[in-house]
C-alpha cells in the first residue's frame, strides 16, 4: 500500500491472492475491511467497497514490484541478476530464509525476505521491507494450482456511483 501513497497501516488483513503468469494478479482483501487489487499488466485498481472508491493506476508505474511479485511466485527463477541473494540461518528446523536485495538499489523497497519450506520448498511467507522500516507480509497456505482463470478475472470495471481516482 506505500507504493499506493498509502501511509503505513499495522493492520493484520487476509484474503485471497491468484497470479497468473507473467503479470496478473487479483488481491481479494476480507478483513479487516473489504478490499480488492488487481492488474492485468496494463492497469493497476485498487477498489475501496467501503468508501466507494477506486483508484486506477498505469501498471508500469509498479514494473519492477509486478516483476518482483511474478519472480516469487515463479520459484525465483533468473533472479539472480537483478538481486543479491543471500542464505539466512536461522534455527527454525522446517524452513530457508532467503534475503533479496535488489541490485541496483531500488527507491521504495530495501529488501526481501522469502521463506521456503524445508522437505516441499513451497513458498510459506514473502516479507516486504521498505526503506523507511515497514512491512508488508504475506503468509501464503492452501496453494492451489488452477488451469484457467474466467475471462475478465484479471480486469475491472467500477461499479455504478464509485468515485474513480485516476493517479
Amino acid at each position: 500500500m506505500a507504493m499506493l501513497g498509502v501511509t503505513d497501516r499495522h493492520d493484520l488483513a487476509t484474503g485471497r491472492l491468484y497470479f497468473k503468469p507473467p503479470h496478473f494478479l487479483r488481491l481479494e482483501q476480507a478483513s479487516p475491511q473489504e478490499e480488492l487489487l488487481l492488474t492485468d499488466g496494463q492497469i493497476l485498481w485498487w477498489y475501496i467497497p467501503i468508501k466507494k472508491e477506486a483508484y486506477k493506476y498505469p501498471a508500469k508505474k509498479f514494473g519492477k514490484e509486478l516483476r518482483l511479485l511474478s519472480d516469487v511466485f515463479k520459484g525465483l527463477k533468473d533472479t539472480e541478476d537483478r538481486f543479491q541473494i543471500t542464505f539466512k540461518a536461522i534455527p527454525e528446523p522446517n524452513t530457508h530464509h532467503l534475503i533479496l536485495k535488489p541490485e541496483p538499489p531500488w527507491q521504495e523497497i530495501d529488501h526481501l525476505e522469502v521463506i521456503i519450506g524445508k522437505g516441499d520448498f513451497a513458498i510459506k511467507q514473502v516479507e516486504i521491507y521498505n526503506n523507511i522500516g515497514g512491512l508488508t507480509r504475506f503468509l501464503l497456505s492452501r496453494w492451489k494450482e488452477k488451469d484457467r482463470f474466467r475471462k475478465g478475472f484479471f480486469s475491472f470495471s467500477p461499479p455504478a456511483g464509485i468515485k474513480v481516482i485516476e493517479e
